[in-house]
């Protein structure tokens, strides 16, 4: 069984960024709904969520081009196989009908566009539940600028703001 930090699953996350996730997911375990990810490459965030995610929760993990046997390895040798359903495609157009209400924790790390977080917000945020959290990842990363403005005027308030900005449904 690969454990917790998932060093032998590629990703892009810093040590931090995963404890982050775990912690996300262990907090919203009372939180009514399952959890939503939007953005998973190979599966290093899923692992993470999934690492704090009670056993009665699920994921839906949303990517345009899942590696489908390589996460789906990762999962597997995580334990988290029977957790997690993914979900191939364009996020904007598959998660029409599929996301889960209410969500108890929603991760979106897709492709940093303005638009798509925009989109990515509004589409979950109102189905999030209260005490609920909403996570994004590259918050001011030098690479992707376009979001940072969007993140810095949402008025809800923030529980992280290093290289995942979180915010909480009260």
């Amino acid at each position: 069984m690969t454990t917790f930090p998932f060093n032998d699953v590629e990703g892009l996350l810093a040590d931090q960024d995963k404890e982050d996730l775990r912690r996300m997911a262990v907090l919203c375990n009372g939180v009514p709904g399952d959890y939503v990810e939007v953005g998973s490459m190979h599966g290093l965030s899923t692992c993470c969520i999934c690492s704090g995610m009670s056993p009665d929760k699920r994921l839906r993990s949303y990517d345009v081009n899942h590696p489908t046997n390589q996460i789906a390895k990762n999962l597997t040798a995580a334990g988290f196989g029977n957790q997690v359903v993914l979900i191939t495609g364009d996020f904007v157009e598959t998660m029409s009908g599929s996301v889960p209400t209410p969500v108890g924790f929603a991760f979106i790390d897709h492709d940093h566009r303005l638009t798509t977080t925009v989109f990515a917000y509004g589409y979950l945020w109102p189905k999030l539940s209260k005490g609920g959290i909403m996570a994004f990842h590259d918050y001011r990363h030098p690479d992707y600028p376009e979001p940072t403005p969007f993140f810095d005027m949402l008025p809800h308030r923030r529980v992280l703001e290093t290289g995942i900005i979180a915010f909480i449904k009260e």
